[in-house]
């Protein structure tokens, strides 16, 4: 929706009348770039939505699932899950493994690869997938410019270590 031409203009307005609450959602963080902060300084609050806990997931499967006691063999099998999958709602709502790899997949698409890429102006987005696949697979390891430059020139790409520091920031 922002990418309408003048969506700034009417969502002012419409907030200006009084007579209508505008919520407006999005990880986009152009969304309170440029003329739309301009025009509602002061005037929005940003609530932040995190993904679950694993206490919450606990909670949730324990809540859905009231004639199953949460043994530890369960406990075992949804910390894996949270492990594998994360913490993010919406994948509790799908049942079959494929429906939620593809809820996932969806997601990092449009997180990565439209809301960074865009607010960045990435231009190799060939070359940020690899970065990124190589931090997904090394998460518990502590990591340098040198390991990530090393890596990617085992496998025949080339990456400086400015841009690797400008892939971290976005």
């Amino acid at each position: 929706m922002q990418e309408v031409v003048g969506f700034e203009r009417l969502v002012n307005s419409l907030n200006a009348s009084g007579k209508a609450e505008v919520f407006i959602s999005g990880s986009n963080s152009k969304l309170l770039s440029g003329e739309l902060a301009t025009f509602l300084t002061g005037r929005y609050n940003t609530i932040e939505v995190l993904p679950l806990s694993f206490a919450e997931l606990a909670s949730h499967h324990a809540a859905v699932n009231q004639d199953l006691a949460l043994s530890q063999d369960v406990v075992n099998d949804l910390f894996l899950d949270f492990i594998r999958l994360g913490g993010l709602p919406g994948h509790l709502m799908f049942e079959s493994s494929r429906t939620v790899k593809n809820y996932l997949l969806d997601l990092y698409r449009s997180i990565l690869l439209r809301d960074v890429v865009e607010r960045t102006s990435i231009r190799d987005v060939d070359l940020l997938q690899w970065f990124m696949l190589y931090l997904m697979h090394n998460t518990a390891k502590a990591f340098s410019t040198g390991t990530i430059t090393g890596f990617l020139k085992s496998e025949g790409r080339k990456l400086s270590k400015e841009t690797i520091y400008n892939y971290l920031e976005a």
